[in-house]
Parts: C-alpha cells; structure tokens; sequence
C-alpha cells in the first residue's frame, strides 16, 4: 500500500454520528461513491477496486473515492491495524451495504 494509505482512518470517526450519517440516503451520493459501492460486492485490494472502476490514476482515486468512502463508513479494511499490508482489502460496512440497497432499488 501507498503511503498515503495510512492517513485515511485518521480522520475517521470510531463510532461517532455525524452530520454525514444522516444526509447519505442513496440519493445524496456522488456518483464516484455510488459506482465504488455497486463495484465492492466482495473485499478487493485497493488496485482491483480501482481497475474494476476504470481508474487509472492512485492518487485520484484514493483522494476522490476511497477516503471519502472510509470517512463516510461505509467502506472499510479488511486489515485497520495494519493498513500498508500488502493483504489489505475493503469491504462494504452494514452501512454501505444499505446504502447499496437503496442505490440498486432506485435505478
């Protein structure tokens, strides 16, 4: 994993509610989130995740996708405590996978 990587948990709220919590209905989301959350239907590696989505670059996709997606909760690793491991993958929170839910009953 990237250095950078290891920043994206930092500002992550343990438990916290938010503003955030409340305003992401399904419909509120930005596309890049959306497309992340139907794209995550099992844990993938941050390079799997981010070919499946058609990205190329690492650094916009970390910056536009996968931090907000961890600030939010509703992505999370596979691995929080080691997170430059080289068997790091995200997954969908019970948050997400709501979220995913909603997205696919409203299209």
């Amino acid at each position: 994993m990237h250095d950078n990587d290891e920043t994206m948990q930092d500002t992550m709220h343990d438990g916290e509610s938010t503003m955030q919590d409340t305003m992401y209905d399904g419909k509120n989301l930005s596309d890049g989130i959306k497309l992340l959350l139907l794209h995550l239907q099992t844990p993938k590696n941050r390079k799997e995740l981010q070919e499946s989505l058609g990205l190329k670059s690492d650094e916009y996709f970390r910056k536009a996708y996968l931090r907000p997606a961890l600030e939010m909760g509703v992505i999370e690793m596979t691995l929080p405590d080691q997170r430059q491991s080289k068997n790091q993958k995200y997954r969908l929170t019970a948050k997400g996978a709501d979220l995913r839910r909603k997205i696919t009953s409203n299209r």
